[in-house]
Formats: C-alpha cells, sequence, structure tokens
C-alpha cells in the first residue's frame, strides 16, 4: 500500500492508517488471526485476513 517502510511509518507517525475504522499509534502493531478493513490515508483501502 506504500513503497517504502520509512513512508510507512511516516503515516503510522501521522496518524494516517487506519484498522477497522481506529486509528493505528503503534508502529509494531501485529494483527492476530481474523479479518481487517486497512485504510491508508483517504483513498487507499484494503481488506485483509490473517490466518
Amino acid at each position: 500500500m506504500v513503497p517504502s517502510v520509512g513512508e510507512a511509518n511516516r503515516n503510522v507517525d501521522q496518524g494516517g492508517v487506519r484498522v477497522n475504522g481506529d486509528r493505528v499509534t503503534d508502529r509494531g502493531l501485529k494483527l492476530k488471526a481474523g479479518t481487517y478493513t486497512i485504510q491508508v490515508g483517504k483513498r487507499k483501502w484494503a481488506k485483509v485476513t490473517v490466518h
């Protein structure tokens, strides 16, 4: 969804990443098994299933 780890970290720091509608503030977030909707900025969305 972003071209580099640095840009991903910047997005998290600036509050531009959401998981299931909740803002992500932890760069080291690990998702447990389940289905999630991930949003980066206003236009990038992905539905992700973690097994």
